[in-house]
């Protein structure tokens, strides 16, 4: 499964979208309107290094390596431009931008 982590704000999901466009969309349609304009996708792999997601290799890595081991994984979104981001962000992550 994957969770998505806004602000303080958690959505679950079983059903994984199948690239990164459906991701994009699926975290759009989640949250509504209140996404930053500008914000990074991110999360810690199984060997504890951070890893950003901003291409769809990078999230079918994720689908593949990450989720097969049957863990929840946590994908971070994080604003950017100087948004309030407090709290938002884990030890040391990889920032990348989101494209959508």
């Amino acid at each position: 499964s994957l969770k998505y982590c806004f602000k303080h704000e958690i959505h679950k999901t079983f059903h994984h979208p199948p690239d990164y466009t459906s991701l994009i969309n699926e975290i759009t349609a989640l949250f509504l309107q209140k996404l930053p304009p500008r914000y990074l996708l991110q999360y810690q792999d199984t060997d504890g290094d951070r890893v950003a997601i901003s291409t769809n290799q990078e999230y079918q890595a994720l689908l593949n390596y990450e989720l097969s081991s049957g863990k929840c994984m946590k994908i971070f979104i994080i604003p950017l431009d100087g948004e309030d981001n407090k709290g938002e962000t884990f030890q040391g992550a990889i920032q990348m931008e989101a494209r959508s």
